[in-house]
């Protein structure tokens, strides 16, 4: 009996790409791209089949993998359904919001009901340049406006 895969072919040749990033022995530091990778496909959780796939992949052994699972359990045991906004509450960000005084989280939380959008502050998104900045479907915008944002996320759900 052919064993089942769990990950697509287009996703299958990610995989591949992304462990050939590393040198032979080397393979574990494509373990996070790799999760996530099964997590987008699954939509929630990472499966037991996907982690046996992730340790083949890897010359890893299941054990390990799903160890790394166990370790982040808010990244990989569960992702919300809701699309997530983030915005930066940094105080470069802050203070360029402050300065402008745009009430990006007001007009962020305003979409929560429009959108089901669920809406955050997190740390420094590394975008300081060009603050103040969020984070929406792992991108980062920067310049946030009111409008720029509300932009952003009707722009996704008009797709």
């Amino acid at each position: 009996m052919k064993p089942v895969r769990f990950f697509t072919p287009e996703n299958l040749q990610i995989v591949k790409r992304l462990v050939s990033r590393y040198p032979p022995g080397r393979e574990r530091a494509s373990l996070i791209p790799l999760l996530d990778l099964a997590q987008r496909q699954h939509g929630t959780w990472i499966p037991p089949s996907a982690m046996h796939e992730i340790a083949n992949a890897t010359n890893l052994s299941f054990e390990q993998v799903h160890s790394l699972v166990l370790a982040y359990p808010t990244s990989f045991q569960w992702r919300p359904c809701a699309p997530q906004l983030r915005i930066c509450d940094s105080w470069m960000c802050c203070q360029k919001a402050k300065q402008r005084e745009n009430g990006i989280y007001e007009a962020a939380q305003s979409l929560v009901s429009q959108y089901g959008v669920e809406v955050k502050t997190t740390e420094c998104l590394g975008a300081c340049y060009g603050a103040p900045a969020f984070w929406f479907n792992d991108k980062i915008h920067t310049d946030a406006t009111k409008e720029s944002i509300k932009q952003v996320i009707s722009k996704e759900f008009s797709k």
